[in-house]
């Protein structure tokens, strides 16, 4: 699915209030979760065995889940080489379906600096219950999407998530939002287990550049001041 259609089947499905679970193994992702590639990620987040294994667990509960759309690391504009290792992942997600359609979305459908902002404009006005997990610097980003911010160390976010998925459920939410490294992948898993009926999105670092100014990948050579402006005169706080 291309970047313009995902963006609009997710604003959709939110404001028709269909609920989906949404997200994305990225590169990091990827590499952690099979033990290969670089072994610290740009947040400090380190591999370890641990890590690893809780990530296929979390892979492979999110495969069982009837309404999920995972990002495709083929969609990613620039590879960081970790297409074989994806497929393997891949070939494993779809033989634990069984029947079910694997529904691959644009995997970097999200980023601010892109052509998000109709989804964000349709999170953002939602009247539901929501929180946004995500680290300290992205308050705005909660605010932004009018949700509760529940706060997460993004070195060691995994490390938590059963402490976060606690503050998470005392927030009651209809949506929720991530940005929340490997451990929101986690905690993803978990809480479509439990919660089958709550919305969730996988925002990821999609926008850093909005409240921190952080260009990463694909968001080089932005001009930020002229994103924000565009983000406000949509009516989206920042």
């Amino acid at each position: 699915m291309d970047e313009p259609t995902t963006v609009k089947m997710l604003a959709e499905l939110v404001e028709r209030r269909v609920p989906f679970v949404h997200v994305r193994f990225g590169d990091g992702d990827v590499f952690f979760a099979t033990g290969t590639g670089p072994t610290l990620t740009g947040d400090g987040e380190e591999w370890t065995p641990e890590l690893a294994d809780r990530l296929r667990s979390a892979w492979r509960a999110l495969a069982t889940v009837p309404n999920v759309l995972l990002g495709d690391v083929e969609s990613y504009a620039v590879s960081d080489g970790c297409e074989a290792q994806w497929r393997e992942l891949l070939e494993e997600w779809r033989l634990l379906r069984r029947d079910r359609e694997t529904r691959l979305v644009h995997i970097e459908a999200l980023r601010a600096g892109r052509q998000a902002l109709d989804f964000y404009r349709a999170a953002a006005t939602d009247d539901r219950r929501k929180v946004f997990v995500g680290p300290a610097r992205l308050a705005g980003a909660a605010r932004m999407l009018d949700a509760a911010h529940v706060h997460v160390p993004l070195h060691d976010s995994w490390r938590w998530t059963d402490e976060l998925l606690a503050r998470l459920s005392d927030e009651d939410p209809e949506v929720a939002l991530f940005a929340a490294g490997r451990g929101g992948k986690i905690m993803q898993a978990h809480l479509a287990l439990r919660s089958p009926k709550v919305t969730q999105v996988d925002v990821g670092s999609g926008l850093d550049i909005l409240f921190d100014g952080v260009r990463r990948g694909t968001d080089a050579g932005i001009d930020v001041a002229a994103l924000r402006e565009t983000y406000r005169a949509a009516g989206l706080e920042l």
